[in-house]
């Protein structure tokens, strides 16, 4: 528990500002971490000397950092993104096959302070300016973070508020689904209809017409795996789950999970 709440509040207060909203209060229990609640190592510490139009931090360790876990908000300012962390000094944390193919650090960063430190990821997902999200090589640190989002999405802030730019999506609205552009990062809900096994693929369908119902897809050997704790495919049908993934489309629009943390049972 971090005994600098003053500190900390007061940093957070100003980044809302600077967003143009009410300063954010989190809750005690929502307290934010001072490093990643996750696997990643600490590799280094560096200043903090720009911001890309894609997100990318430039560092004066001549480093390119690319944040993970998080999906930003389009409609965070650049300026106010740059305003919280120009010329401030970061924790870098990296885990396994962390740089790119754009030999970009993928990334976990926590911001120095007189106080103590604040995980970066957790307080702009706290703050309803970035969604959740995990890859294979990144999974550890989905989870810790998924709790903010809930939070963030219950008290409606930023980037969840009404007309806001993040939303979750039903399965069964398949005329928003398919006018999301293919790439987009979505997260959805719907009641499983059911669920066909194949030797090479499973397929989790919501709908009688797999042809154009919204589905999932993933391989059946990543539901063998040991260190992959799937839920049961055979008992999915009749629940009410959530999904998070990038949109594509194979006989309607699709969502493939590489990762169980990507699929999250909301009702039995």
């Amino acid at each position: 528990m971090n005994s600098k709440r003053p500190k900390r509040t007061l940093l957070m207060c100003l980044f809302s500002l600077s967003l143009n909203v009410a300063p954010i209060s989190v809750a005690k229990s929502q307290e934010l971490p001072s490093a990643p609640a996750c696997a990643f190592i600490q590799k280094t510490q560096t200043l903090i000397t720009g911001l890309s139009k894609n997100g990318i931090l430039k560092t004066r360790s001549g480093i390119n950092v690319k944040l993970s876990n998080i999906q930003l908000a389009g409609e965070v300012p650049k300026k106010a993104l740059e305003e919280r962390l120009f010329n401030k000094e970061v924790v870098v944390y990296e885990g396994k096959a962390a740089i790119d193919r754009h030999k970009r650090h993928r990334a976990q960063l926590a911001i120095k302070t007189q106080g103590a430190n604040i995980w970066l990821q957790a307080e702009l997902v706290a703050k309803g300016w970035a969604m959740v999200s995990g890859t294979p090589m990144t999974r550890g640190c989905l989870q810790p973070l998924r709790p903010y989002e809930k939070a963030a999405r219950a008290a409606k802030r930023g980037a969840w508020a009404p007309g806001g730019e993040f939303k979750v999506f039903q399965a069964a609205d398949l005329t928003k689904l398919n006018h999301i552009t293919q790439g987009t990062f979505i997260i959805v809900q719907g009641k499983v209809k059911r669920v066909f096994q194949s030797n090479q693929t499973t397929f989790i369908n919501f709908a009688d017409n797999w042809r154009d119902d919204f589905t999932l897809l993933v391989k059946t050997s990543l539901l063998k795996r040991k260190n992959m704790r799937w839920p049961n495919m055979d008992q999915l049908p009749g629940k009410k789950i959530e999904v998070r993934g990038w949109k594509d489309h194979w006989n309607g629009p699709m969502i493939r999970l590489d990762i169980p943390e990507q699929l999250e049972i909301v009702e039995e």
